[in-house]
């Protein structure tokens, strides 16, 4: 503990020194790798507003010319988590390099392509190419920001990602409109080059190194999360539901209102709008939540329940100014949850928090590409659109509420711990009596890691003026003192039971806790080495454990007569919490006894 002398003697040294001014964040310095991910961005839903066209010029249908889509997205969904590893190996520069040229060849080949199987395999290979290179932006990123800046570079990078998805719509149907949907590849290409000039500047070489032993189990180790788990699924169906009826939002609108491939760029703009209006609404709500000591994960569900409503507003409204209000409605949504879901993957396992955001990534991918393929397996693509996507919204909606409803269980449990391990040792010691054995031993092992498991917060709630305890632990303290000499004159001093290491007291209710659930059984008499004498004395199970917990209680009432001075201050705020802790300890022993 840190004595109040040496903190203010710190902080007058902190007086003196001029703290050095932060540096700034310069975005130029990062052009390069910026421009990479506004283009893959890009990339993602540029095919949407083409696919009326595209599928006329290759002749084939509007939903087999969604299966680019789905190339794309599956491809970076699968390997993005694991590509990475490419650039800790052969070194950030090679890697950019390596997925830029590989995304330009890429890109130039979709735009030679003259039937479906190669314009299927050139965006195969462009998800491919984005999956090495992103996961290397964003380390050469973390890497290279300074630390006071470094949060809001990746913001940066976030933001520039999430614009190009938004532009790429508007983007590609004026293109197509302009020079026809082949233009749009072209400039993809085109940019990308221009991109990787800039890049081979402003990232120095550098030698790779070994992947760390256990890298895939790592990047696996998520899944092993269950509500972790569980949160990546929700995430899945809900962009199923979102992007993947997003893919046919151009051919929905040009089938019920006749629009033109600029019209449906225009689009764009509402899809734009209602994402950045969302993540406003929804950082503001989950900041004004866990202001007040809530959670905000049950925002998810309200968001993807909003989701349901705009996609149906959108693809069944029987006018165009109402279908455009359900656009709005629809990714007024879709940007709330995109904005929350980074809480969604920390809050359930911060063990796993990098990898998380990793996965979050790849499943919303996974989760565009299998939604596009199951509306595209529809005839009519608005009725598949209308059913696939508002009944995989609803199913997202039960899915977060679950996930949200499964923390606050989690919170309010004892599911891991020490606590819980001491609860197990106690019961055990319970069934150790049906075998013959005497509980004393583990039972007050188990009290030991009780205390153990409370050290932060085992100070009483409530202690007189002087830092002592209350006035009735004072007057009770002499009588089980004394209780406790008398059992120490027939069975030896406190020596002799392992694990009782009581340097500060336990909490009241603990011992009464276990001393209440240790049972008696006057049935089993068992012999016990006392001392160097090896004096043997005979002693049924049900006195043994009677005895062993008076030594408790009287230990524990000894200790807690002591004054605890300044380390009141600090337990006092945690000590409700840890009263209810043990509380709620023995009420698991005794349920387990009954059992």
């Amino acid at each position: 503990m840190v004595a109040v002398s040496d903190v203010s003697d710190l902080t007058e040294r902190g007086r003196t020194q001029a703290a050095p001014a932060p540096e700034a964040l310069r975005p130029l310095r990062y052009a390069g790798v910026f421009a990479l991910l506004f283009l893959f961005g890009t990339e993602t839903f540029l095919v949407s507003p083409l696919l009326p066209t595209i599928a006329e010029s290759i002749g084939t249908t509007e939903a087999a010319a969604a299966s680019t889509v789905t190339a794309y997205v599956l491809v970076y969904a699968v390997f993005a988590p694991f590509l990475g590893l490419l650039s800790d190996r052969f070194g950030r520069r090679r890697t950019l390099l390596a997925g830029g040229l590989l995304f330009v060849l890429s890109n130039a080949a979709a735009a030679l392509s003259t039937d479906l199987t190669l314009l299927v395999l050139s965006r195969a290979l462009a998800g491919l190419a984005a999956a090495a290179a992103g996961p290397a932006i964003w380390a050469h990123i973390a890497e290279t920001a300074p630390e006071a800046v470094r949060g809001r570079a990746l913001g940066l990078g976030m933001a520039l990602f999430s614009t190009g998805q938004v532009v790429g719509v508007p983007l590609g149907g004026v293109l197509a409109g302009a020079a026809g949907w082949r233009a749009a590849f072209w400039a993809l290409a085109i940019g990308t080059l221009a991109a990787l000039a800039l890049l081979t500047r402003q990232v120095a070489p550098a030698k790779g190194s070994a992947a760390p032993g256990g890298a895939v189990r790592a990047v696996l180790g998520g899944w092993r999360d269950p509500v972790l788990r569980r949160a990546l699924l929700v995430n899945t169906v809900f962009n199923a539901a979102n992007l993947g009826a997003y893919t046919f939002l151009g051919a929905v609108l040009d089938r019920r209102f006749d629009l033109s491939v600029q019209a449906l760029g225009l689009v764009g703009v509402l899809v734009g709008a209602g994402s950045v209006a969302g993540s406003l609404v929804g950082g503001r709500l989950g900041d004004r939540a866990r202001g007040a000591g809530r959670t905000d994960l049950p925002l998810l569900a309200l968001w993807a329940l909003l989701l349901a409503a705009g996609i149906a507003l959108a693809t069944s409204a029987p006018g165009l100014p109402l279908s455009l209000l359900g656009v709005l409605v629809w990714f007024t949504a879709s940007g709330a949850f995109v904005t929350d879901q980074q809480t969604l993957a920390g809050s359930v396992a911060p063990a796993h928090r990098a990898t998380s955001s990793a996965w979050l990534t790849s499943t919303m991918y996974a989760g565009t590409g299998l939604g596009a393929w199951a509306v595209g397996a529809f005839a009519d693509v608005t009725r598949g659109a209308l059913l696939v996507g508002t009944g995989l919204a609803l199913v997202a909606a039960a899915g977060a509420w679950a996930v949200s409803r499964g923390l606050k269980q989690n919170a309010q449990g004892l599911s891991d711990g020490p606590r819980a391990d001491a609860t197990r040792t106690v019961g055990q010691a319970l069934d150790s009596r049906d075998r013959g054995r005497s509980p004393a031993v583990p039972a007050v092992a188990a009290a030991g890691r009780v205390r153990a498991a409370g050290r932060e917060t085992d100070q009483p709630e409530h202690q007189d003026d002087h830092g002592g305890q209350p006035e009735d632990l004072h007057r009770e303290t002499g009588t089980e003192q004394q209780q406790g000499e008398e059992q120490d004159q027939q069975q030896g001093n406190h020596d002799d039971l392992p694990g009782l290491e009581l340097s500060r007291p336990l909490l009241p209710g603990a011992a009464a806790d276990i001393r209440g659930n240790l049972p008696a059984d006057p049935g089993h008499q068992t012999v016990r080495q006392r001392g160097t004498d090896s004096r043997e004395a005979d002693m049924t199970t049900g006195d043994k454990a009677g005895n062993t917990g008076e030594k408790i209680k009287g230990a524990v009432k000894e200790k807690a007569g002591k004054a605890v001075g300044n380390e009141r201050l600090e337990a006092e705020g945690r000590a409700e919490q840890a009263k209810a802790d043990l509380k709620q300890a023995g009420e698991n022993v005794k349920d387990a006894f009954r059992r």
